[in-house]
C-alpha cells in the first residue's frame, strides 16, 4: 500500500509540472495570438482607414473571436504590464490621427513581440527547472512518508 500511495503522490507531482508547462505555453500562444491581431488592426486603420468598431466586425466574422483574445481569463495569465500595455492602447484607439494610432499599436507590437521572444528564451529553462522541483518535492514527501 506504501508503494501505491508514494507512486500515486510521485505522479502527482510529475502532473502539477507538466500543468504549469501547459500554463507556460497558453501564455506564449495568447502573446502571439494578440501580436497577430494588433498587426491586424494596423494594417486595416492604415490601408483601409476603418473605425475600430468596423475592424472588431471584420475579425469576428472570419470565426476568430476577439472577446477570447482580450477576455478576462486570457488577461490573468499574464503580468499587471501588458495588461496595463493592451488596455490604455485599446481604450485610446479609434480617436486621434490615422498615423498616431499606427505609432501606438507599432509600439504595443513592438513590445510584444520583446515579451513573446523573452518568454521563449526562459520557456524551456523554466518548464525543465520546474519538473526538476516537482519531483524532488515528490520524492522528498515520498521519504517522509515512508
Amino acid at each position: 500500500m506504501k508503494i501505491l500511495g508514494s507512486l500515486l503522490i510521485i505522479f502527482a507531482s510529475i502532473l502539477t509540472s507538466f500543468f504549469y508547462e501547459k500554463r507556460l505555453k497558453n501564455q506564449l500562444e495568447q502573446l502571439k495570438d494578440i501580436s497577430k491581431f494588433i498587426e491586424y488592426v494596423k494594417n486595416q486603420i492604415e490601408f483601409f482607414s476603418l473605425s475600430l468598431h468596423e475592424i472588431y466586425k471584420k475579425y469576428n466574422s472570419n470565426n476568430k473571436a476577439i472577446d477570447k483574445l482580450i477576455s478576462k481569463e486570457a488577461l490573468d495569465l499574464f503580468d499587471k504590464q501588458i495588461e496595463d500595455e493592451l488596455n490604455s492602447t485599446f481604450s485610446n484607439l479609434g480617436s486621434g490621427f490615422k498615423k498616431e494610432q499606427i505609432k501606438k499599436l507599432e509600439y504595443l507590437d513592438k513590445y510584444i513581440n520583446e515579451k513573446i521572444k523573452e518568454f521563449n528564451e526562459n520557456y524551456i529553462q523554466k518548464t525543465k527547472v520546474f519538473r526538476a522541483m516537482s519531483l524532488f518535492l515528490g520524492c522528498c514527501v515520498v521519504i517522509l512518508l515512508v
